[in-house]
């Protein structure tokens, strides 16, 4: 890496990252910071990996920051830590991909009409074609992290141990086949789990049908039951009314447009709600019951759909989840579709027969609607019952509705058999092992996470699809229900290679996607007569992510005795969203597995929008391209404008450039200002960093003490995983050396001998500030290590500072802190009369109930407000008084020092350095002040002119 030699340029921070990178590689920095702690005590920390199918966003680059900041920090404590690149392969991003780049019509059928091994090859192709883009990004954001030995979700291997993973939770009764009403994409034809929708809230307020149905009593003249539904879709499929038991129920009389007596059936509560759908401000009350003594009755059905042999049907039935919010206190049920409908259905032994096909179009026997998609067929479905007087009013609202996360089709609640993992029965202990694991933000472990557990429904872990790994469970064919199948469920390829119906078919198995296994059948009994074939579904790929841990090192497969030495891992970090996807996922599957969490740290982020508030969006083009922001302000400022913001407390913020180069310029050139002055100090050898300085002076203490007390403060945060709080101490501490230390050290720092002792402090918080800012910017830290202390070594390869108790002086770092702020109150109090800080002022009267401050801090601080004197009384409240009156010698003074600022300031636009000596030539100047204007610019010769002028003296 090449020796910056001029440090009065403005830095290109940008450039210099550049020339790291490149030094970085040559000297394989990455590995040699392993290498260098193999012995010690690993940390482990697992990658949530991303799909290669787009290029990173702000998201990724956000995720990767933290990824590698906390890496580094640990490696600089002296913790083994490996940081391998992962990658996400399967699952319907991809299949949705493929079938758009295909052209592929008719969804599933479509696909199987190409051929699982072509479209599968196809996704193959398509996963990892930005592979190689990403690297370069990713490396230019100054992540550490081994793409060479990446796992991918797709190999062999992985999709192996996810095999071992299920049949582990098999074995422990922990997965069963059922039937249970879950989210369904029709477009995709499979059923979709709470947590994916929930995961990036894939709900959008759209407008839909709000219908009043009268279901006509039986054995009773114009007499209804009115019920209300926002999907009157599932109408054809109706079997039953609800009511709440002990709710209060009205009949009353309405009139009707033919003048026809018609008695309409509501609960009570809701009556002023209804009134509007009879227009009449209080209808006439025939008949209150409570909701137990309409119990039994029955009603005509709207259609003849549904078979009803040996089930009841058309009846009212006491549900606990009748609202009496809204509708009509009466609830319609169509069961299969609807999750406590269904549950209704099973408990009353309702028909749960199907109305829809895969595809969510009705099937052949809905006669009315036949082929139609489910949501196109509400308005002829309305349009029916209204021709037959079924239809009391029919509106539009808007609401809250879920659609599929990747192809954006409308889902609707379906019971369909599937594989679920039993999260009710391991519920006790995944919230037992939530305690054990630390959050932050702190509120997430028994909000957002402990919540989510609380309510977590059985996880549906099968999907009707290609692209994933194929469940390993194998049946023969069963005349009967579930109960009745035989299965043998296989947890490796050996196991599946001693099990084969036909050994040599699985031998040379290299891939064992599903057109490698649909036709292999196995043995499913001991005995090895009764064969049987695998069931077509792949695993919901979030089983693939929840088995990364294990999964990625082909546990136990490979590197058993490492893995379990050290698991949990140590550190996770993905947006909050994953509270509800793979941070939940892993913990699931470890605690069914393992009976132990899977990670002990987790840190949660927040999202980043549009500058405007709302989402990124490519199409839309409302965010700047990242590689612009980073070579324009450079990547560290980028990653410290990231790690400081609330979006590391979990919190959104709006991406704003604007910022990113404020901390370019409020961190990084006041950071390079400070150390190309030290660079300036004559100081020609490098830095000394084992020698531990002593200094004397008050300003020289209390940096040492703030130096340490930093180191104290930082290394608190970063073990709390405060990303925010350790980022802004930092912050903070480079505007504290610029704005308090340097301001009032500089003239004294100039002619300081480089071995002194005030150098060696000034040094060594130049070499301390980099260390501690090296995990969060690594590039500038390692260009102001390699310009102040070693060009060989990097200072990622050094041991992070600890605090030296000795070194920390409170009592000074208060009192200091508080001539900062009465300095200000000064400073404020002489920009209120118009006075310059160059014009010395004869006094201030200070009130305050604090004792009075050190004799050195005092002079410190008149020096830096120019007042000759301070008067302390004691006082209640602190109050700052300043003597404003000019006397002719304050005025001298003044003059002088105006003077003194002027020349220096030529003397930096004409090239000077600060020893070179001058002639120079004014207009005026006061007499008394004519040898400490010479000193003070090292002038020779003092001469009368028209206007200012210095000389150089060769």
């Amino acid at each position: 890496m090449p020796e910056v030699t001029n440090f009065k340029q403005t830095p290109n921070l940008a450039e210099l990252e550049e020339q790291v990178l490149m030094y970085w590689r040559e000297t394989n920095a990455f590995q040699k910071s392993i290498d260098m702690r193999e012995g010690q005590k690993s940390y482990v920390f697992y990658d949530g990996p991303p799909f290669a199918t787009g290029l990173p966003h702000y998201g990724h680059l956000l995720g990767s920051t933290s990824k590698d900041v906390i890496p580094r920090y640990w490696t600089m404590k002296g913790y083994k830590v490996e940081r391998v690149w992962g990658w996400d392969c399967h699952g319907l991003p991809i299949e949705n991909m493929i079938e758009k780049k295909l052209d592929i019509k008719g969804g599933k059928k479509g696909i199987e009409a190409l051929g699982i091994d072509k479209f599968n090859d196809a996704c193959r192709t398509e996963v990892l074609m930005l592979d190689k883009e990403w690297e370069k990004i990713i490396e230019r954001l100054g992540r550490w992290v081994d793409f060479k030995h990446n796992y991918k979700t797709m190999d062999k291997s992985y999709m192996e141990s996810v095999w071992w993973g299920f049949k582990q939770l098999y074995d422990k009764k922990l997965v069963y086949e059922g039937r249970k009403v879950v989210l369904y994409c029709p477009r995709c034809a499979t059923p979709l789990s709470n947590f994916e929708i929930a995961m990036d809230n894939s709900y959008g307020d759209v407008e839909d049908n709000s219908v009043y149905v009268k279901f006509k009593v039986n054995d009773a003249e114009n007499e209804y039951f009115v019920a209300w539904t926002t999907t009157p879709w599932t109408l054809p499929g109706n079997v039953a009314l609800a009511v709440k038991e002990d709710a209060e129920y009205v009949k009353v009389e309405h009139l009707t447009e033919t003048n026809t007596k018609e008695y309409y059936w509501f609960a009570k509560n809701l009556l002023p709600k209804l009134e509007k759908l009879l227009h009449v401000e209080k209808p006439t009350v025939i008949e209150t019951v409570t909701g137990d003594k309409l119990i039994g009755k029955t009603y005509q059905p709207l259609h003849s759909y549904m078979p009803t042999e040996g089930k009841r049907a058309y009846e009212v039935l006491a549900a606990d989840f009748v609202s009496l919010e809204d509708g009509t206190g009466i609830v319609h049920t169509a069961a299969i579709y609807g999750e406590d409908d269904y549950a209704l259905a099973i408990a009353n032994n309702l028909p749960c027969v199907p109305s829809l096909d895969d595809e969510g179009k009705f099937l052949p026997s809905v006669t009315l609607v036949a082929g139609q998609f489910f949501k196109k067929a509400e308005q002829p479905i309305i349009e029916d019952l209204q021709k037959r007087n079924l239809l009391l009013h029919a509106n539009k609202i808007t609401h809250s509705y879920p659609f599929c996360y990747r192809c954006g089709t409308p889902l609707f609640y379906n019971a369909v058999p599937a594989w679920f993992i039993d999260v009710q029965q391991l519920k006790p202990k995944l919230m037992e092992k939530n305690k054990l694991i630390n959050w932050f933000p702190e509120y997430l472990k028994y909000g957002r996470f402990g919540k989510g557990l609380e309510n977590a429904p059985d996880w549906n872990i099968s999907r009707s699809r290609y692209w994933g790994t194929p469940m390993p469970i194998w049946v023969a064919n069963a005349k009967e229900g579930m109960e009745s199948k035989q299965y043998r469920v296989i947890g490796s390829i050996e196991e599946l290679r001693q099990w084969a119906v036909d050994p040599k078919a699985v031998e040379g198995l290299t891939d064992i996607h599903r057109e490698f296994l649909d036709e292999v059948e196995v043995w499913l009994d001991d005995a090895k007569t009764v064969k049987g074939k695998r069931i077509k579904e792949v695993f919901d790929c979030w089983v693939e992510s929840g088995s990364m841990p294990f999964a990625a090192r082909h546990y136990p497969f490979e590197h058993k005795a490492e893995f379990e030495a050290n698991y949990p891992a140590q550190f996770v970090s993905e947006y909050i969203a994953q509270t509800r996807a793979w941070f939940y996922t892993m913990h699931v599957m470890s605690v069914g597995i393992f009976g132990t969490h899977s990670f002990e740290n987790v840190l949660t982020t927040g999202t980043i929008l549009a500058e405007d508030g709302s989402k990124m969006s490519k199409s839309k083009k409302n965010y700047p391209d990242p590689m612009v922001i980073i070579n324009e302000f450079g990547v560290d400022s980028l990653r410290l404008y990231l790690m400081s913001s609330p979006v590391m407390k979990s919190e959104n913020i709006n991406f704003s450039s604007k910022e990113v180069g404020d901390i370019r310029k409020k961190v990084f050139l006041i950071w390079w200002n400070i150390f190309a002055f030290y660079k300036q100090c004559d100081v020609t050898k490098v830095f000394d960093p084992t020698r531990h300085p002593k200094p004397t002076h008050v300003m020289d203490r209390w940096l040492m003490s703030r130096v340490h007390s930093t180191i104290k403060s930082v290394t608190q945060s970063m073990d709390e995983y405060n990303l925010v709080k350790a980022s802004r101490t930092l912050m903070d501490f480079v505007n504290e050396l610029s704005t308090w230390y340097l301001r009032r050290s500089r003239d004294r720092l100039r002619t300081a001998d480089q071995n002194s002792e005030e150098m060696q402090t000034f040094g060594m918080a130049l070499y301390t500030l980099a260390q501690l800012f090296a995990p969060l910017t690594p590039f500038f830290s390692e260009v102001i290590y390699h310009n102040l202390v070693d060009q060989t070594k990097s200072i990622h390869h050094t041991d992070w500072p600890v605090a030296q108790s000795s070194d920390i002086d409170e009592q000074l770092e208060q009192d200091m802190k508080t001539a900062q702020e009465l300095s200000e109150k000064i400073h404020a109090q002489r920009a209120e009369h118009s006075i310059k800080v160059r014009q010395p002022l004869a006094t201030v009267t200070i009130n305050s109930s604090s004792k009075e401050l050190g004799a050195e801090v005092i002079k410190v601080l008149l020096e830096e407000v120019n007042i000759k004197k301070l008067n302390w009384q004691s006082g209640e409240a602190l109050t700052v008084t300043v003597d404003t009156q000019l006397t002719a010698e304050l005025k001298a003074e003044g003059e002088a020092r105006e003077i003194i600022r002027s020349i220096q300031q030529l003397r930096k636009k004409s090239g000077f350095s600060t020893n070179d000596s001058i002639n120079l030539t004014l207009s005026n100047w006061p007499s008394e002040w004519e040898d400490k204007i010479k000193a003070a610019t090292h002038a020779t010769i003092l001469q009368k002119g028209s206007e200012i002028k210095i000389e150089k003296i060769s």
